[in-house]
């Protein structure tokens, strides 16, 4: 009988850590920032069993968080909630886009409740909210500062800041003698980053910042970062190899450098001062490694480059478009169906290619290593050169929603879209619709400017057709000339998101034969990939309210969203009923509510007729009793408790709801003061 294998022996489970709320400072507790998080043992890739900390979304039980997700985070209290529920054994921080706060990290410094000198040292230098770690073995220190540079990890300490795309949690466990309060300590972080992450003065064979093709140092970082795949760039920059899962520094040397040759087109010098801005730099980059006087550095730069076979500046051949039917005669403009004969003004006529669209038969393996750099347009609903279908009843409202997506894109707010999905950076669109005439499109858009001015920001940047006095077209996806009109008007505007509503007026088909409607929904694919595009679509529910038509439609949509009537408010508004039916590329959402305006926005509400929806209510009652602000949370939680004749308990955790439902804000003063207002 053959010998059996020692069985490993997992490390003892950390001891329960219940949080302490009553210590933590308010900021900490601020926004919709906030993931559950729960101790699981796991194997890392030297075989050792470690405990590690994934962070879980408070929203959907069992399922994990994505820390640049803000749809898988909540408020501070619903993550605390599933902590006392027994769902999590804690609660994280996430870091936002615009965050003041800075987390720094002191591991294996306490031992039998005594810190470490060294340690010492840094606590009294920042002199701000300090609290145990779940380990027991270490301390965080929260300050408001900005982050020197963007090495991360050295050794025992970690500082995190909005660049971050870690969790932290939160204990509420205080070190004795430091402050309850987050201050403000930027001499401070100054200190800490120039001792415990010194710039390097090893040589650089750049005198001078380069600058090529793919932009500045910063700029090559920055598309590494926001690519499908830049999580592993990002943990590498800033030096955290252990956590990108590599078991040596010297691997994960090559495989950053594997990276860099990618996205900087194998510039070897490019490639080196990258480097050497990153957290993995040490010594050993200059040291003479090789008897042909090589050094380290260069050595694992040539490497990288020998094994780069494919390139972020490599051109891709564009794909021919899908044609149905035999091509039309003459290239000429396409008018659409306008009574009028004129062609719609401003649309330059691209000229045909005589490329032949090149067709490799590849192996998967390099499908499994390309570098694709789709980024999100809406974050967890909706990427680059994806579609996304609303699909509703007649009358709902479904052409004002695609306006009001469109001036949100054009206009990024800082709480994102409707308050929930966040929104990376502007994006222009083309609409093109068949449904609202000039006349009404032109009412519909100054009643919601005259309502909303900051809406109209956006407008600029959001586009349609006009033929003569109207503003309606309708077209054949699968017609070579319509195709053709699609393309060049969202590449002379610089349109990155095209808008069809509704889907029935672009094509002649049967909307009930899947093999019609397919092949001319992959013609739009076609027309979205030439133009760099990504498509909305808007669609029709049929009498039995389910969406409209083949199933191929469905099967071919990336992300799916299905708006219902719920019911009607007391000033003539419309509350409405989302639910995320369908995502490719992203978790999908719990159903969520709008509420339309009499003016026609759109602005996130809780759900009808809920408790929740019943202590906000309260609590915008009560400060509007008092003037609309108040610099007294203590006032405020009396007012509520009066208002809902409730406990203390739930009238703290009615006003946290109301802020993360921004019925109500806070503003600082001077110092640490600051006061409750009603949000505008």
């Amino acid at each position: 009988m053959g010998a059996t294998l020692p069985q490993k022996q997992p490390p003892p489970k950390p001891l329960p850590f219940s949080v302490e709320t009553e210590t933590i400072p308010l900021e900490l507790k601020e926004g919709f920032c906030f993931v559950g998080w729960c101790w699981e043992l796991k194997e890392n890739k030297r075989g050792e069993l470690k405990w590690s900390k994934p962070p879980y979304n408070p929203h959907r039980v069992g399922a994990y968080a994505q820390t640049n997700n803000p749809s898988t985070m909540s408020g501070f209290d619903k993550a605390l909630q599933g902590h006392k529920d027994g769902k999590f054994d804690g609660v994280g921080r996430c870091f936002s886009k615009d965050d003041i706060l800075l987390g720094i990290d002191l591991d294996h410094c306490r031992t039998n409740g005594k810190l470490a000198p060294w340690a010492t040292e840094i606590v009294e230098k920042f002199d701000s909210y300090t609290e145990i770690t779940p380990s027991g073995t270490g301390y965080r220190v929260w300050v408001i500062g900005k982050k020197p540079g963007p090495r991360s990890k050295q050794g025992d300490v970690e500082i995190y800041d909005s660049t971050s795309t870690r969790f932290l949690t939160i204990t509420g466990h205080l070190y004795d003698g430091t402050p309850r309060t987050i201050e403000h300590r930027q001499d401070a972080i100054d200190w800490f980053y120039e001792k415990y992450f010194p710039e390097k003065t090893a040589p650089s064979p750049q005198e001078k910042p380069v600058i090529s093709q793919q932009g500045t140092d910063a700029e090559i970082i920055q598309k590494a970062i926001s690519s499908k795949n830049g999580h592993k760039f990002e943990l590498l920059n800033q030096g955290l190899w252990e956590e990108a899962g590599y078991l040596s520094q010297s691997e994960a040397d090559q495989a950053f450098c594997n990276l860099l040759a990618f996205w900087t087109g194998r510039d070897l010098a490019r490639m080196d001062a990258i480097f050497r801005q990153s957290g993995l730099v040490r010594p050993k980059w200059d040291t003479k490694h090789y008897g042909d006087g090589r050094t380290y550095g260069q050595a694992t730069i040539e490497q990288a480059i020998a094994g780069c076979h494919e390139t972020y500046t490599d051109k891709r051949q564009p794909l021919e478009f899908i044609h149905p039917g035999p091509p039309p005669e003459a290239d000429e403009p396409y008018n659409g169906c306008s009574d009028t004969d004129e062609a719609v003004e401003g649309i330059p006529q691209k000229k045909n290619s005589s490329d032949e669209t090149k067709i490799k038969i590849v192996s998967i393996e390099s499908i499994a290593n390309t570098e694709i750099n789709d980024k999100p347009i809406i974050t967890g609903l909706f990427g680059e050169k994806e579609s996304l279908i609303i699909s509703a009843a007649s009358g709902t409202g479904k052409s004002l929603l695609v306006n009001n997506i469109a001036l949100n894109l054009a206009n990024p707010s800082a709480n994102g879209l409707w308050r929930l999905f966040d929104v990376p950076h502007a994006v222009k669109t083309l609409i093109i619709q068949s449904e609202n005439g000039l006349n009404a499109f032109n009412k519909r858009l100054n009643k919601l400017f005259d309502a909303y001015p900051e809406m109209r920001k956006g407008a600029k940047n959001v586009y349609t057709v006009k033929t003569g006095n109207d503003c309606r077209i309708t077209g054949s996806l699968t017609d070579k000339k319509f195709q053709k009109f699609l393309v060049d008007s969202l590449v002379s505007v610089g349109a990155k998101i095209l808008i069809l509503d509704p889907l029935i007026s672009f094509h002649g088909e049967d909307e009930n034969d899947n093999a019609a409607m397919r092949r001319s929904l992959d013609c739009l694919s076609a027309i979205c990939e030439e133009a760099n595009a990504s498509v909305i679509i808007c669609h029709h529910y049929n009498r039995a309210n389910l969406t409209r038509g083949a199933a191929s439609i469905r099967d071919w949509a990336s992300n799916m969203l299905l708006m219902d009537f719920e019911r009607w408010g007391h000033d003539g508004s419309a509350i409405l009923k989302i639910t995320h039916d369908k995502s490719r590329n992203y978790e999908q959402q719990p159903d969520f509510y709008l509420e339309r305006t009499p003016d026609l926005n759109f602005l996130r509400c809780e759900k009808p007729d809920s408790k929740q929806s019943t202590q906000i209510e309260a609590v915008v009652a009560a400060l509007t009793e008092m003037g609309g602000n108040i610099n007294s949370q203590a006032h405020l939680k009396k007012a509520v408790m009066v208002e809902l004749n409730c406990s203390e308990a739930t009238s703290r955790r009615a006003i946290n709801e109301a802020l993360e439902m921004r019925k109500i804000i806070i503003i600082p003063g001077e110092g640490k003061a600051y006061s409750y207002a009603l949000s505008e």
